[in-house]
């Protein structure tokens, strides 16, 4: 019997470890993955994640450069890709 219950002990353990190891990673995965405000000062609302910067409401269009741009065609004049910017 007690040979019966040694035999069953290292998987129950194993299975426990694994279980109690994927809850952290899924729990740590989910906290970290909240989003975070990025653009605090009220004059730069307007968040352009490719650059990783934020501009003014007026000037809704980045060239991924960090240069916020009015237009959709001033911003393309670059000749870089641009990206229309979203309030945060």
């Amino acid at each position: 019997m007690k040979a019966k219950i040694i035999s069953y002990f290292l998987p129950v353990v194993m299975g426990l470890s694994l279980s109690i190891i994927t809850l952290i990673g899924l729990v740590s995965v989910t906290l970290g993955s909240c989003d975070t405000e990025h653009c605090t000062d009220k004059d730069y609302p307007m968040w352009c994640s490719s650059a990783e910067t934020c501009c003014p409401s007026d000037m809704p269009y980045n060239d991924g450069h960090g240069s916020c741009w009015g237009t959709l065609e001033s911003c393309r004049s670059t000749g870089h890709a641009c990206e229309h910017c979203w309030e945060d």
